[in-house]
């Protein structure tokens, strides 16, 4: 699939929100804990999405100006449709294109975020994981009736189900800072 096919993909921001937003302010908090940074700064979010990080910076960081940027104009839409973007500048930029060498980082680290995703019941994880237009869920919409099916009873086969069927699993964000 070629870069622009991948971003054209993401153009159900809706059903991306709900696949992502869900664990994503919980990684947010975390990263935020972590940079442990002091009121009124400029952010540059990068890969934004729907805007549930930048929406953390605001309700957290009293910050002095976000920018928020994403390839994909539907996840751009969409987060400058939420009332907490009163304020950010959201554009469509893949950040591919930018050199964050001539921005002056330093200091960069990284770090694993850890956290908890729990699912009611497979229909649940199913659908959160499946339904948004990605490359994963065009590739199973794509798949005969029978195909899915057994994929979708050998995904169950391998989930960590409890006796309530509620499903929970350790998800990883990938966190990257620096000084300008």
């Amino acid at each position: 699939m070629t870069d622009t096919a991948q971003i054209q993909a993401f153009t159900d921001a809706e059903s991306y929100e709900k696949f992502m937003g869900q664990w994503s302010r919980v990684v947010s908090r975390l990263f935020l804990d972590w940079l442990s940074l002091p009121k009124n700064l400029t952010w540059l979010d990068v890969g934004c999405g729907t805007g549930a990080f930048t929406e953390t910076i605001q309700q957290t960081c009293a910050p002095a100006e976000i920018v928020a940027i994403d390839p994909a104009p539907a996840q751009i839409a969409y987060a400058q449709s939420r009332k907490s973007a009163a304020g950010a500048q959201f554009l469509v930029v893949d950040a591919r294109s930018m050199s964050f060498e001539a921005a002056g980082l330093t200091d960069v680290e990284t770090r694993s975020i850890e956290i908890p995703v729990t699912f009611q019941d497979f229909d649940d994880y199913w659908n959160s994981n499946t339904t948004f237009a990605s490359p994963i869920g065009g590739n199973i919409k794509s798949l005969s009736g029978e195909k899915r099916q057994r994929l979708m009873e050998l995904v169950k086969s391998r989930l960590p189900i409890n006796a309530q069927d509620v499903i929970v699993y350790k998800a990883r964000g990938n966190s990257i800072r620096g000084r300008a």
